[in-house]
């Protein structure tokens, strides 16, 4: 029985950390200006011959480790496909964080999207930790 005991206490001291887990800054870094109710506010601008207006979000995960970062939207537009319309999601959905801890993805709203306010939703479950990190905001589309 004293073995036993022995055993599973050198398992714990060994197996198990006693160092917290590690809790990291999210934060969102999309250079757009934000209103007093915290709308994000984007000036629409289509480009060349396109009706979409390209932006880059980005986050920064501040955390060491390349993370898989996923981007959700609650807008979406049709496209006419051979025939079929297909509604597509206007941001990308996942991206990878690069050495200094930024995921960065392309939001393509359309014009015909003017004055919509776009709910975004993006997250990661750190790889290492396991611990899960979730951001969310809204774009008033100008």
């Amino acid at each position: 029985m004293r073995k036993l005991i022995s055993l599973i206490s050198i398992f714990l001291l060994v197996g198990c950390s006693l160092e917290p887990t590690p809790i990291y800054n999210f934060e969102l870094e999309l250079g757009l200006e934000q209103d007093g109710n915290g709308y994000y506010h984007l000036p629409m601008d289509a480009q060349g011959a396109s009706n979409q207006s390209l932006y880059k979000f980005a986050v920064d995960t501040n955390n060491p480790n390349i993370q898989l970062v996923h981007w959700v939207s609650d807008t979406y537009f049709d496209v006419d496909y051979f025939g079929y319309t297909e509604s597509a999601p206007i941001i990308n959905g996942s991206s990878y964080t690069y050495d200094d801890g930024m995921a960065y993805t392309m939001f393509g709203p359309h014009m015909e999207q003017i004055g919509d306010t776009v709910a975004v939703l993006v997250g990661y479950t750190d790889s290492h930790t396991f611990e899960c990190y979730v951001l969310n905001f809204e774009i008033i589309l100008d």
